[in-house]
């Protein structure tokens, strides 16, 4: 009926509005920190796109951890297995992917280590590349799988209705 293709078309709006708005907050993250690139914009998108296939995470609360964490981590870049530890650590703790992103880019990019009432052990005195060595290896220990280990029972249920394009 009218009505639904009218929900349903102001729903597609509604999710590219807010799409939209992660992936400007997600550019000036990078260029407010000295990392932005067309290349590096691309590759995070690509992995949000990528990890939002496999856990219950949709495209903006990916590129919104992503904006997150280059806020607070300032000049690090997140590759592929960042992110899903981050998605991971989200899952396991059940809070949302950006306040995850911003407590691991708070303990890479400043002296306060935010995880270590999570059990994360980050040197002080480490680098940031050295930090988000540890904090990386941490999350792997401690909650490694979660965000995937999420899309399988129920959760399955859950991805099926997300990937539906209606």
């Amino acid at each position: 009926s009218f009505g639904l293709l009218t929900a349903a078309i102001i729903k597609g709006i509604s999710e590219y509005s807010q799409q939209e708005q992660a992936v400007n907050s997600l550019t000036r993250a990078m260029v407010n920190n000295g990392i932005y690139s067309q290349e590096l914009k691309k590759s995070y998108l690509e992995q949000a796109d990528a990890l939002s296939k496999v856990t219950l995470f949709g495209d903006e609360q990916i590129i919104q951890a992503q904006s997150a964490f280059s806020q607070q981590a300032r000049g690090i870049q997140l590759t592929k297995e960042n992110t899903k530890a981050i998605l991971d650590f989200a899952q396991a703790q059940g809070i949302d992917a950006a306040q995850a992103a911003e407590l691991v880019g708070k303990s890479v990019g400043t002296s306060t280590n935010a995880l270590a009432r999570y059990g994360i052990e980050v040197s002080s005195t480490a680098s940031k590349s050295e930090k988000m060595a540890q904090v990386l290896e941490g999350l792997n220990n401690k909650f490694g799988g979660q965000a995937e280990a999420a899309t399988s029972g129920l959760g399955s249920i859950q991805l099926l209705n997300k990937s539906k394009s209606f």
